[in-house]
């Protein structure tokens, strides 16, 4: 969920937030970061009620923005295009786009 671009794989397995099921509770960073991300519509279901969600499902939640066949020549494909953008102003947009959940993070851990 922190990364700028999640990109995964198509394949039969899970991704998900599995702490209630296993009896723990989520940190801060993980309630922040799992708010930041995941689509509203599947936030009780993720993060409450630990469900877990195959790639095509992880994407619509948000877990993942992509899922391919071939991650790695995407990913790579990705990241071309995004080197491509002024380093400057990409920082400063994603520092202010996420300053309220570092904020919170960040005050969580003093």
């Amino acid at each position: 969920l922190a990364c700028d671009s999640r990109l995964g794989a198509n394949g039969e397995f899970r991704i998900g937030l599995n702490e209630t099921a296993i009896g723990m509770g989520l940190p801060v960073f993980a309630l922040q970061l799992a708010a930041a991300r995941l689509s509203r519509r599947h936030q009780t279901a993720a993060v409450i009620q630990a469900r877990l969600f195959d790639p095509a499902t992880a994407v619509d939640a948000g877990f993942l923005d992509e899922a391919s066949d071939s991650v790695d020549t995407h990913a790579l494909a990705v990241a071309t295009e995004l080197a491509k953008l002024p380093p400057e102003a990409y920082a400063a947009n994603k520092r202010d786009s996420r300053a309220p959940f570092i904020e919170t993070i960040a005050g969580s851990l003093s």
